[in-house]
């Protein structure tokens, strides 16, 4: 994959498309099917399911390993070699 000049394609939810900061991997947000992992030749390395909740931004760690996503409910964090991302719930009022 080329990197472009710029990492991101936003739409009304947000960031849909980010690049690892070393430009092998690619992760793509989709609303029905939830975030697909993509590896530098188009292979799908693996998804993240976003129980269809919206996705309001994404972005990787510096060093690549961490996939912070924004969404809905909470923040879903995906780490290298996991099957499945972290919850942390979002706080509410007088958190």
């Amino acid at each position: 994959l080329r990197k472009p000049s710029t990492t991101r394609s936003s739409g009304p939810a947000g960031p849909r498309v980010r690049f690892a900061p070393d430009g092998t991997r690619l992760a793509v947000w989709d609303r029905r099917t939830g975030v697909h992992l993509l590896t530098a030749d188009g292979r799908l390395a693996g998804r993240i399911d976003t129980g269809r909740r919206v996705v309001y931004g994404m972005d990787y760690s510096p060093d690549g390993t961490r996939l912070a996503i924004a969404a809905a409910g909470g923040l879903l964090v995906w780490e290298d070699g996991c099957s499945a991302p972290r919850t942390v719930p979002a706080a509410g009022p007088g958190a």
